[in-house]
């Protein structure tokens, strides 16, 4: 990792930068040059040539910068949208609608949903799902049922069936387990 304190004159020097600098990642291939030039022109005290690679290296950051911008935009869309689908497990999410809304196709939108996350709304949702079911569970006073009604699952047998998907075993053997264990 290479980092570089700059003293804030030099960026008067590029005034697009002012107000931009922060952690910014350079490209591996250039940051690696930038860094290895920076390090041998401070060696050889070539003044001139470290003003002319930071001013290099100003540059292309707020290049970059700029770049990310429209990105980063998308994934704190996509966060807000991950919170709602995680918040409000009893509502379904509209892939179409909240594309709509995010100004995005909905294929683009579940893609970029999947390519972030990891998984797909639906895949998401069923699996915060999955997760407070197991807490559920280990309430004995809960019948599994009861269970699959709060987590607003179709039925018992759906319940089941999405359970046994996500963790590999019946609910019924997951209390099980959880109650020896418990002992």
């Amino acid at each position: 990792m290479f980092s570089t304190k700059i003293d804030p004159t030099w960026l008067s020097i590029l005034p697009s930068a002012t107000g931009q600098l922060d952690w910014i990642w350079l490209q591996a291939r250039h940051g690696c040059h930038l860094a290895m030039s920076l390090l041998d022109s401070a060696a050889r005290k070539d003044h001139n040539g470290l003003e002319s690679l930071i001013i290099e290296t100003l540059a292309w950051a707020s290049h970059a910068k700029a770049k990310t911008g429209k990105k980063g935009a998308l994934h704190r869309e996509l966060r807000l949208l991950r919170e709602q689908v995680l918040d409000d497990l009893n509502s379904v999410v509209n892939v179409g609608t909240a594309a709509r809304n995010m100004g995005l196709h909905p294929v683009y939108l579940a893609r970029a949903y999947r390519e972030t996350f990891g998984l797909s709304i639906q895949d998401d949702r069923q699996l915060r799902r999955i997760k407070l079911s197991t807490e559920f569970l280990s309430m004995p006073e809960k019948t599994i049922a009861e269970v699959a009604q709060e987590m607003d699952f179709f039925d018992q047998s759906h319940f089941s069936r999405v359970f046994k998907r996500y963790t590999g075993t019946t609910p019924g053997k997951y209390r099980a387990h959880m109650m020896a264990l418990a002992v």
